[in-house]
């Protein structure tokens, strides 16, 4: 980690061999089919810092970042990468997001397509007062075969969460509607979820 004028919080990590297999939790890790080496980097640059136009800004941050790492050790295949830029800001009881990503899985067997996805991703949020707020989030997740033939498929989750706290707990409650759920056309997953935490 270390810091640049300007561009602000940079965050690079490097990894000599990534785990091409997510284990068990308490299980050895391992190579699995992927033992080439990968890496991650994200830069944080608040707005604020820019020349001229960093006191119109203050209240917005920007995160960048990207990624790179090898699925497979097969001949003549891609490697997977990602890439995603994100704004944040704040003005009075409103708090706010914006994220565009680019998501490549790669590939495991030479001759095939990758998948890759671009997401879309709105956030906006309201405190009533220092114990309730209630947020809006859109997902739109656009899937891409790239096989001949394949069809590209929209997937759209939308999601009206609302919390409370109260002393050291708090409620939170979530009702989501997701078109195309699972990338498959004209599915829907409707759900409402309630979690409770408390803190001691």
């Amino acid at each position: 980690k270390f810091d640049l004028p300007i561009l602000g919080s940079v965050n690079y990590k490097y990894y000599p061999q990534v785990d091409g297999t997510k284990n068990a939790d308490n299980a050895n890790s391992g190579a699995g089919t992927a033992s080439a080496d990968g890496y991650s980097v994200t830069v944080k640059t608040s707005m604020a810092d820019l020349p001229v136009v960093g006191s119109y800004l203050g209240n917005l941050a920007l995160t960048t970042g990207y990624s790179l790492d090898k699925v497979s050790n097969v001949a003549n295949t891609d490697d997977g990468h990602e890439a995603t830029a994100a704004i944040t800001g704040s003005a009075g009881n409103f708090s706010f997001g914006y994220q565009r990503k680019y998501d490549n899985a790669g590939q495991t067997a030479a001759g095939t397509d990758a998948v890759f996805y671009k997401d879309e991703v709105i956030g906006i949020a309201y405190a009533i007062n220092d114990e309730l707020s209630i947020s809006y989030n859109s997902y739109t997740s656009e899937k891409h075969t790239g096989s001949s033939g394949g069809q590209n498929i929209e997937q759209e989750t939308d999601a009206i969460n609302v919390g409370y706290t109260m002393g050291g707990m708090t409620i939170g409650l979530q009702d989501a509607s997701t078109d195309n759920a699972n990338f498959t056309k004209n599915a829907k997953d409707d759900t409402r979820t309630l979690g409770i935490s408390v803190a001691f």
